[in-house]
């Protein structure tokens, strides 16, 4: 089982360099890292989109009373993100949802 954790790590973890690309992606989770990540790509003019995804997933913050992409969503907005430029995703409860 540890293998199969390590390599899915692996695949996801990022190696590159940030490019330009159509979409900033943000996975569920829980901590504020991941949107304040995403508004740093957003900012260097990565991509004109993002995607916040996540309802209350295994790892999900026991103290957020809402799904995790509308949160992170909400924070992107408050740091000058145009509504229009996020798209939401607020059901899904792991990776390959």
């Amino acid at each position: 089982m540890r293998e199969q954790i390590v390599e899915l790590w692996n695949w996801l973890c990022i190696h590159d360099k940030p490019a330009q690309a159509d979409l900033i992606f943000i996975f569920g989770g829980d901590t504020m890292s991941l949107p304040q990540k995403a508004l740093e790509l957003y900012e260097g003019g990565y991509s004109k989109r993002i995607i916040a995804t996540g309802s209350s997933g295994t790892f999900g913050n026991p103290e957020w009373d809402r799904p995790e992409a509308v949160i992170f969503a909400e924070f992107l907005t408050q740091h000058g993100v145009p509504d229009d430029r996020i798209l939401t995703e607020s059901t899904s409860t792991n990776t390959p949802e």
